[in-house]
């Protein structure tokens, strides 16, 4: 059987290793926070690009139906 000083020391180690793990742990949260705070500006700025996009293919394509029906009024029909 364990004597107190045995127990103590043992759990005063089990509180420590916790206590690192705990580190551990706390520092690969705030990465991985960092990490999708990143990905989230990321993905913001490339769906601002895609609807830019998006708006600017479409007015083109609203231009060229435009024009080729202003061509075909042009030639009877």
């Amino acid at each position: 059987m364990k004597s107190n000083n045995e127990e103590r020391q043992a759990l005063a180690n089990q509180i420590k290793e916790w206590s690192i793990q705990m580190d551990v742990l706390a520092a690969k949260q705030e990465a991985a926070a960092l990490a999708a705070n990143k990905f989230t500006r990321e993905l913001v700025e490339l769906q601002a690009k895609h609807r830019a996009a998006t708006e600017q293919l479409r007015k083109l394509e609203l231009g060229d139906v435009g024009f080729n029906m202003w061509e075909n009024i042009g030639e009877g029909g």
